[in-house]
């Protein structure tokens, strides 16, 4: 049925925002299937225990990089590859972050008398030292914005599906 007051761009945009918070968790699927391949253990159940002992992100991304770091059957090309994939990880984590911790508001554009979803920052960022960075800037998102960000969380789960393909492993962790 219809909600009063909700048209259909607002549901379209509600329905790109959850699309978006989605992808995240194939990115982490993903990432969870690098670090037990590049793990040195046969023990993927265990190890998958240890990847999802936490629900923070970067903890998971260390852990991911300590294996990928310590894996000796691992060419300087692929971890190259994964620095560069780390770096984007890092900033596609940002994105998300920002999509689950920033509060929607609606307002009235000035050239227009039409609603426009804005995502404005409600807490302090975290570098990844663990100092606090400023507020971050009041982020403006319609629903190809979010597309956008969706489309940047599928671009990284996909180079590390790719990532963990190139790896030979004996037994597959699925």
């Amino acid at each position: 049925g219809e909600i009063p007051g909700f048209d259909l761009e607002d549901r379209s945009f509600y329905e790109a925002l959850g699309f978006a918070v989605a992808q995240w968790q194939d990115v982490e699927k993903q990432l969870c299937i690098l670090y037990l391949w590049t793990s040195a253990t046969d023990k993927f159940q265990l190890a998958s225990s240890v990847f999802y002992a936490s629900s923070d992100f970067l903890h998971k991304l260390q852990i991911t990089d300590a294996s990928v770091r310590n894996a000796t059957v691992l060419s300087t090309e692929f971890t190259s590859s994964w620095e560069n994939l780390r770096l984007a990880l890092l900033r596609e984590w940002e994105a998300f972050n920002s999509l689950v911790h920033f509060t929607m508001i609606f307002e009235k554009q000035k050239r227009s008398s039409k609603d426009t979803l804005k995502l404005k920052s409600n807490y302090s960022k975290l570098s990844t030292l663990g100092r606090r960075k400023a507020m971050a800037p009041e982020i403006v998102l319609d629903r190809s914005g979010l597309d956008k960000i969706a489309n940047g969380f599928i671009e990284v789960r996909v180079a590390l599906l790719g990532l963990s393909q190139s790896i030979q492993r004996p037994i597959d962790p699925a």
